[in-house]
């Protein structure tokens, strides 16, 4: 955090300098945490440094190599690979990464990096699987049926999105709430589907969950009301 409030204040060499021992964590495998990786990004914006530095750390889980995490360090992984996807989607090279990392330890976070960055090269296996993956583990599921599922089997999905939500202990299905609002806001037939089925929504809670799904895109709606 005082890496973060240095890079903001614009105190670039009190930041490096502590940038030296965050950086020296990611090289080697100390373990991680999300502010480390956060103090990074906001020090460098873009940057093929930390391209090249966040792509070594996730080489630790490439095929044939020992893999161990501990949980609490998932967070700051999938800020990496959100980081590479955010300003290298389409990047040959990375792509390749992200699909061996996806065979690993690191599967779910490889996958949302591959939704959002290189679509095109979802594993076919997982893709064949869809239907029955309505109720696994967040917040991959979000981002492989916002990128991936029909407009049928993604209403289906959506309406049961709040559940995930509500017995949130880790915070990780919140992670999939970009995917759900932005397949929401550019697949009509979707969020027809999904407004006909909040209409017959009696739970309170699930019915203003949905309802904050769908409010960014009310407009397309006529008639929605979130009050």
């Amino acid at each position: 955090m005082i890496a973060i409030e240095l890079a903001k204040a614009g105190k670039g060499s009190y930041a490096s300098a502590q940038m030296k021992v965050f950086g020296n964590a990611v090289r080697s495998g100390q373990q991680l945490d999300i502010k480390s990786v956060k103090a990074l990004i906001a020090l460098h914006g873009r940057s093929s440094l930390l391209r090249d530095l966040f792509l070594a750390r996730l080489g630790h889980f490439l095929p044939g190599r020992y893999q161990s995490m501990m949980v609490l360090e998932k967070g700051a992984y999938h800020e990496m690979a959100s980081y590479l996807a955010q300003h290298f989607h389409g990047d040959a090279d990375v792509g390749k990464v992200m699909e061996s990392v996806a065979t690993s330890l690191l599967h779910g976070v490889a996958l949302v990096a591959l939704c959002r960055g290189w679509p095109k090269t979802l594993p076919l296996a997982a893709l064949a699987k869809l239907p029955g993956l309505i109720d696994t583990d967040e917040p991959v599921t979000a981002w492989l049926f916002a990128s991936k599922a029909d407009a049928a089997l993604m209403a289906k999905y959506v309406v049961r999105y709040p559940r995930k939500l509500m017995q949130d202990d880790f915070g990780e299905p919140r992670y999939g709430i970009e995917a759900v609002r932005g397949r929401l806001q550019t697949d009509q037939e979707c969020r027809k589907l999904v407004f006909a089925a909040v209409q017959k929504v009696t739970a309170p809670d699930t019915w203003i969950a949905l309802a904050k799904l769908l409010a960014p895109c009310r407009h397309f709606v006529l008639g929605f009301q979130t009050s």
